[in-house]
């Protein structure tokens, strides 16, 4: 168990492979440049290189096995934090929207440690392209402010243009905004800094 309370024993299996490797990696250290009088001495050399070859694939395969069970101890670990923390952070979201509820001024509230806040969405289009571009057809000269010459629609200028002349092409659809996201941002109080927390809205 380490200072933060977290076991970090990850089975037998990586002590034993870790033994393997220190006796593996023993070996000559790289020194001088080695001169061969005979035959025999370059088949022995051979036979060092077939050797360390070998060393080099167990190595290997023994180091994949280790980073396969670190990044399974990870994930394990990793997703039962994170539920924690979605767990925690539900309510928090639950007391600002009714805060919020009560009070529509109330977009964020600032606490000692950290803030909880509403961020509100901006309105989205969504359009069915094949309906746009025909449209297009019959209106090319308007067109143009917003097709481009691969005939993609670009969305931002689409969605200018609509603003703009309160002309709706069709096939589009303005989808207007939801409920304001939620997001927690924590206050750095001497503490390692955590990064802004982000949560999915709750479903109504």
């Amino acid at each position: 168990m380490n200072k933060d309370g977290v076991t970090a024993h990850v089975g037998p299996e990586l002590e034993i492979e870790d033994d393997f490797l220190a006796e593996v990696l023993e070996g000559e250290e790289v020194g001088a440049e080695i001169i061969l009088d005979d035959p025999v001495q370059a088949d022995y050399q051979i036979q060092r290189i077939g050797r360390l070859r070998r060393k080099q694939e167990q190595v290997t395969a023994v180091v994949a096995r280790q980073m396969e069970q670190l990044q399974a101890y990870l994930q394990q670990h990793v997703s039962r934090l994170q539920a924690e923390m979605n767990w925690r952070v539900t309510p928090l979201e639950i007391y600002v929207r009714d805060a919020n509820r009560k009070n529509p001024k109330i977009k964020s509230l600032d606490l000692p440690h950290g803030k909880l806040k509403l961020r509100a969405e901006r309105e989205k289009i969504e359009y069915d392209k094949g309906k746009v571009l025909t449209w297009c057809d019959e209106h090319a000269e308007e067109a143009l402010k917003f097709i481009r010459s691969i005939r993609s629609i670009d969305k931002s200028d689409l969605h200018k243009y609509i603003k703009d002349t309160s002309e709706m092409p069709d096939g589009v659809i303005i989808v207007p905004p939801g409920e304001p996201n939620f997001h927690l941002e924590f206050k750095d109080l001497g503490e390692p800094p955590l990064a802004m927390l982000s949560h999915k809205k709750l479903e109504e």
